[in-house]
C-alpha cells in the first residue's frame, strides 16, 4: 500500500469518528471556540500537506498550509499577538497570492526530484512493487497523450494522479503478444486505445474505482496484461480495428 494512501485513509477514519464522537457531545477536549468542521478541514489539508511531502512534491505544500493559516488565522493573529483585536492578519487574496507565487517559484528553481515530476530510485522502487517487469517508467501530470512503441515489447509503468492520460499503441504490427502494462492511476482517468485482435487480461487492484473493459468473444495470440493499482479513478479500455485507425 502506498504511503500516501494509507495516510488519507487514517485520516477520513479519524474525521469520521470525530464527527460521530461530536454527534454524541463527546469533545475530546477540543477548543469549543473553534467550530468542529474548521477543525477537520484544517486536519484535511494537513494531510494533504503530508502526502505531497511525502511525495517529494515540495511545491505542492503550499496550498494546503495556506488553507490551515486561513482556516486558523484568528486562532494564530492571538497567539503571535498580530493584529490581534482584530483576528486578521492578511486579506484572503494575498494568502492565496502567496501560495501561488511559492508554488510557482518553487516549481522553477526546485530539482526535478523535488517537484513530484519524478522519484529518487524510482525504478528501484516500482520493480519492487509490481516486479522486476517493469521497463520504462512514466508519470504524468495534466491531461496527456502517450504512445507506446510495440516494437520493443511492452513493460511499461505509468503513474497518473488526477489527470487525464488516453494512450495509444504504435507499430503494433511488431508486437510479440506477451507484455504487461503497469498502472498506477489515482484519482485520474485513462483510456487505452488497443487493437480489436488483442486479448486484454486484468489483475488490477481497484479501490472505489471503474474499469472498463468491452467483453471478448475470440482468443488471439497477443496478449496484453494490465496490472497495477486504480484508486478512485477510472480505466476503459476501447477497441479499434485496421480501418478505424485510419
Amino acid at each position: 500500500m502506498k504511503s500516501s494512501k494509507f495516510i488519507w485513509g487514517i485520516a477520513l477514519v479519524a474525521v469520521a469518528v470525530l464527527l460521530l464522537l461530536n454527534a454524541f457531545g463527546i469533545t475530546l477536549g477540543l477548543p469549543e471556540s473553534i467550530p468542529l468542521w474548521r477543525i477537520l478541514l484544517g486536519a484535511l489539508c494537513a494531510v494533504w500537506a503530508i502526502s505531497e511531502l511525502i511525495k517529494l512534491n515540495i511545491p505542492g505544500v503550499f496550498f494546503p498550509l495556506t488553507f490551515v493559516v486561513m482556516l486558523f488565522e484568528r486562532e494564530l493573529a492571538v497567539a503571535l499577538d498580530i493584529h490581534a483585536e482584530t483576528g486578521d492578519i492578511a486579506s484572503s487574496w494575498l494568502f492565496l497570492l502567496i501560495a501561488l507565487l511559492l508554488t510557482v517559484g518553487t516549481s522553477l528553481i526546485l530539482p526535478r526530484a523535488l517537484r513530484g515530476h519524478g522519484f529518487i530510485k524510482i525504478g528501484d522502487t516500482v520493480k519492487q512493487k509490481f516486479g522486476e517487469h517493469v521497463g520504462h517508467v512514466d508519470r504524468i501530470g495534466g491531461r496527456s497523450v502517450r504512445y507506446i512503441d510495440c516494437s520493443d515489447g511492452i513493460s511499461d509503468y505509468i503513474e497518473n494522479d488526477l489527470s487525464t492520460c488516453e494512450i495509444y499503441f504504435i507499430n503494433t504490427a511488431a508486437y510479440d503478444g506477451n507484455g504487461t502494462l503497469t498502472l498506477d492511476n489515482d484519482l485520474g482517468s485513462i483510456i487505452l486505445h488497443v487493437p480489436a485482435d488483442w486479448v486484454v487480461t486484468t489483475s488490477i487492484d481497484n479501490s472505489l474505482g471503474s474499469i472498463k473493459i468491452p467483453h471478448q468473444a475470440a482468443e488471439g495470440d497477443k496478449i496484453l496484461h494490465l496490472k497495477g493499482e486504480n484508486d478512485l479513478g477510472s480505466i476503459v479500455v476501447l477497441f479499434y480495428t485496421d480501418s478505424e485507425e485510419n
